[in-house]
């Protein structure tokens, strides 16, 4: 099993600028070869413009990582860093979605279905019904049928709150939802990935502080699919794999999301993201190349 080795807090020099542009193309040509994206954004071939937007990500990831003086303040924790909140989560996923429909739209526009205020809304809203359920492993292990029953009441009652805005328009928020979880249309999809994809960055962006999150075959709530990911990881690390590898396994290998990126263009930023931070890619994928 190969080591693990951190590379992501050097600095990034113009060489390794150009290496990373190089290999990114190699690996963005030949992804996109094997996912056959249904709706390809030219975008992804634009290596400085993927690397930009990477590094916009990265930044607005690891400012959910540094804490509010007012946990150290007021005595709540001793901790030096915030760790991850469903909160968080949320707001990585609404800028995910807001660069993409930039990339693929262009600044501020609109997709071709619905208005950019709606997206976003949506995205706000995607994880609320955590407020009462709490955030829960996607990996195969959990009941998805009373997930999504707990969530769509928990809507029913939420949505109500909207009723006294004029035009608003409520039951757009609900069916976008709706096509979120069901990954039913382009703008759902959209929505359903960039949720999976902000999920492998926030630890890819943790390693970049130096902070490893990871998991070992015997702990609590391994499920099969994650049995399955350790066994391809490339690097282990504290007798256990990285998740950013695990997960990346997970959307590109075991449930293959790249099927729902129509663009390419989150798989585009997964890349570019794990070139800045790894410095290198994975052999497992590589060699699915062949």
């Amino acid at each position: 099993m190969l080591k693990y080795h951190f590379k992501g807090g050097s600095t990034l020099t113009g060489g390794i600028i150009l290496n990373i542009y190089e290999e990114y193309l190699d690996i963005i040509t030949q992804e996109i070869r094997l996912i056959n994206p249904s709706n390809l954004t030219k975008t992804v071939f634009n290596e400085r413009y993927i690397f930009y937007l990477a590094n916009r990500v990265i930044e607005i990831a690891k400012n959910s990582t540094i804490l509010r003086c007012c946990a150290s303040i007021g005595h709540l924790t001793e901790d030096n860093v915030a760790y991850e909140s469903v909160g968080a989560h949320t707001n990585l996923v609404r800028a995910l979605v807001n660069i993409a429909i930039d990339a693929i739209y262009g600044w501020n526009n609109s997709t071709p279905d619905n208005p950019r205020r709606l997206l976003d809304e949506v995205a706000l809203l995607h994880d609320l019904p955590e407020n009462d359920s709490g955030d829960t492993p996607d990996n195969g292990s959990r009941d998805e049928s009373f997930k999504n029953e707990a969530e769509k009441i928990y809507y029913s009652v939420f949505m109500r709150y909207y009723s006294l805005i004029d035009g608003c328009p409520h039951q757009d928020i609900t069916r976008l939802l709706e096509e979120m979880r069901d990954k039913s249309s382009p703008d759902g999809r959209l929505l359903y990935v960039a949720d999976k994809i902000s999920a492998i960055i926030v630890e890819l962006c943790y390693e970049s502080l130096d902070i490893h999150p990871y998991a070992k075959l015997g702990d609590e709530n391994i499920s099969g699919n994650n049995r399955l990911e350790m066994s391809l990881c490339d690097f282990g690390y504290k007798n256990g794999y990285l998740l950013s590898e695990m997960w990346t396994i997970d959307y590109l290998v075991v449930r293959k999301l790249t099927r729902y990126d129509d663009t390419g263009l989150f798989t585009a930023l997964l890349v570019m993201v794990t070139l800045i931070i790894h410095r290198t890619w994975y052999s497992w994928r590589e060699k699915q190349y062949d």
